[in-house]
C-alpha cells in the first residue's frame, strides 16, 4: 500500500545483517557491548547492551545473545532477554 516512492541513502549509512549465525556472516560480541537488537517478538530495532555472548554451537553456528534493552525495565531492573545471534548488530554510535 505505499506510495510507490524510492529512498536512497549512503551506503555508510546502511548497517549489514549478519546473513546466518554462522561466524563467518557476524560478530559476536562481548559483554558490555551496546548493540542495536530486534525487540523479541517485534520487527524493530532498539539499543541494548549484551550480558552475554551468543554460544558456539557444535553445527558451527552461534546461539542467541542475552541482552538488556533500553528503557526495558520496572521496579525489579531491566530484564534479561535472549536475541537470535542473526537480529543483533554493533550500535553505530558506540
Amino acid at each position: 500500500e505505499g506510495n510507490g516512492q524510492v529512498y536512497h541513502l549512503p551506503q555508510d549509512l546502511v548497517i549489514p545483517m549478519p546473513r546466518s549465525a554462522l561466524a563467518r556472516d557476524g560478530t559476536n560480541f562481548p559483554p558490555g557491548t551496546t548493540v542495536l537488537a530486534v525487540y523479541p517478538a517485534t520487527t524493530t530495532f532498539y539499543r541494548a547492551t549484551v550480558v552475554s555472548q551468543a554460544r558456539r554451537m557444535p553445527n558451527g553456528e552461534y546461539s542467541e545473545y542475552l541482552l538488556e534493552f533500553e528503557d526495558d525495565g520496572d521496579a525489579d531492573g531491566l530484564p534479561q532477554r535472549p536475541v537470535p545471534f542473526m537480529h543483533v548488530v554493533r550500535h553505530p554510535r558506540a
